[in-house]
């Protein structure tokens, strides 16, 4: 949840993505970890990440600089993270981390939650946050209720973990885009991590502009058979990541020469 108290350092579900390989790797071989935006909170801690990744024997980083709509580096897009708000103005945990990693040759990867930008709770401090500043980027069920009207008890009873950006706002994907480029623009990444690239649900991404993007990549409207429980197609509004998601992939690619595009895997864990 935004505004959650930093955890010491969290290296998490440690070896998820990779395991530890001996000296007799192939150097080619992908050697990662998620470092989990709390890790981030001070300085201390980040450098605590790299000692251990390099006595784990990793070579890659897998950073989380935006958790929930937010950034864990100086952004003129997103307000700076909560969780380092006892941190000095000009601490940069992303500049940080790049350095001491590209220092012992760890690969850094910034993990972006792409369409979770908040969890459910209070609402974000900052006015410059999504939420606050275009709560109508944010998703709409099927019932036509947009996920930013709902109460903290609604998002438990539905199961739902917070509130979502639309996928197929124009807007919204511009923003992100923007998000990404401002990364690779002002930091010497190694690549770039997506996660979180999907609906909470099957009844959630209703907005008109991602039932229209739907419609012309289906031929369908989804709405017509939102309530339908001979649908079978409902759970791809879950996992639908939004129109021309390869075209999005390709401009991704096209920001940053030396930058390469990962995602994560759908999961239940919220990060």
């Amino acid at each position: 949840m935004g505004g959650r108290t930093p955890r010491p350092l969290v290296f998490w579900a440690c070896l998820l993505l990779a395991c530890v390989a001996g000296p007799a790797a192939a150097q080619d071989e992908t050697r990662a970890v998620w470092v989990v935006r709390y890790s981030l909170a001070s300085i201390g801690s980040v450098d605590r990440v790299v000692e251990i990744a390099t006595q784990m024997n990793l070579n890659t980083l897998l950073v989380q600089v935006r958790g929930r709509g937010d950034a864990y580096f100086p952004s003129d897009l997103a307000p700076r993270a909560e969780e380092l708000e006892s941190m000095p103005r000009e601490y940069d945990p992303l500049m940080r981390i790049i350095e001491r990693a590209h220092a012992q040759n760890l690969e850094v990867h910034a993990w972006i939650n792409v369409y979770l930008v908040w969890s459910a709770g209070r609402q974000p401090r900052s006015q410059l946050h999504v939420v606050n500043a275009h709560p109508d980027w944010i998703a709409v069920r099927s019932d036509g209720r947009k996920l930013v009207e709902m109460v903290p008890e609604e998002f438990q009873e539905e199961k739902v973990e917070g509130m979502y950006l639309a996928p197929g706002n124009p807007d919204v994907r511009r923003h992100l885009r923007e998000v990404v480029r401002e990364i690779v623009t002002h930091y010497p990444v190694d690549g770039i991590h997506l996660d979180y690239v999907r609906n909470p649900e099957p009844d959630v991404g209703y907005d008109a502009g991602t039932r229209t993007a739907f419609m012309r990549e289906f031929g369908i409207d989804p709405a017509r058979f939102a309530f339908s429980p001979f649908f079978s197609c409902r759970p791809s509004m879950r996992r639908w990541p939004g129109p021309s998601g390869s075209r999005r992939s390709r401009r991704f690619h096209r920001m940053g020469p030396r930058s390469h595009l990962r995602g994560a895997g759908t999961s239940g864990a919220c990060r």
